[in-house]
């Protein structure tokens, strides 16, 4: 399918949405789960795709974000990473704050899709890629950005490594997390918590507590 169909299609999907921690950005997000669901499912039957998770604000991604904006030196000049970047936020927040160059990676079109329509529609500039870098050796950024990516054990194990690799190499990684199901039992330091507002039929709740962690030990993931 061309781009520019599948941009019409998150349009179609979506609507244009300011969140409260984050009032410098309209993002095109969906406001109710079953509608979305009904209608995106024929074009993900068969395709092996996942549901529409970019289609949502998520806490981890939301809090990292904020943080960036209120911390732009964490980004400030660096080539930045944002590890399945959904709807784009935190990748976007990296290039408001200063970024030289953004990566926004997902192998989901539709999340890149939804990367590009929100990068437009913001007025920012990021790099797109639907490449899987969890499965390549030679990955090298100055900050990894990853916001509630941390939800399932080989996800995490994947986006562990990658984090260890890049730390070992002298840059940084970030995650957004309110500790999801995998959530590591240690390597990972706090660095600031924000009350998220979340979509209740998404969360099952109307706000989260959400940590921003700093990968300080590698060590707990390279052997995984």
């Amino acid at each position: 399918m061309p781009e520019s169909d599948r941009d019409r299609q998150i349009e179609g999907w979506t609507r244009p949405t300011v969140h409260p921690l984050l009032p410098e950005f309209s993002l095109a997000l969906a406001h109710r789960l079953d509608p979305l669901w009904n209608a995106t499912a024929a074009e993900l039957e068969n395709t092996g795709l996942e549901p529409p998770w970019w289609a949502f604000a998520w806490p981890g991604g939301l809090a990292l974000a904020r943080h960036i904006l209120d911390h732009p030196d964490l980004v400030k000049g660096h080539r930045v990473l944002d590890l399945g970047c959904g709807s784009g936020v935190v990748g976007l927040a990296a290039a408001r704050a200063g970024a030289a160059h953004v990566l926004c990676s997902d192998v989901d079109p539709y999340a890149t899709a939804a990367t590009r329509v929100n990068a437009t529609r913001n007025g920012l500039k990021v790099d797109i890629s639907q490449q899987d870098l969890l499965a390549e050796s030679d990955v090298f950024f100055d900050v990894l950005l990853a916001g509630d990516a941390l939800y399932e054990p080989a996800m995490a194990r994947g986006v562990g490594r990658l984090a260890a690799a890049i730390t070992r190499r002298g840059g940084t990684a970030w995650f957004g997390d309110p500790r999801r199901a995998a959530f590591p039992a240690r390597g990972l330091t706090a660095v600031a918590t924000y009350d998220v507002s979340v979509n209740r039929e998404v969360e099952a709740t109307e706000q989260m507590s959400t940590t921003i962690w700093r990968l300080d030990d590698p060590t707990f993931w390279e052997g995984t």
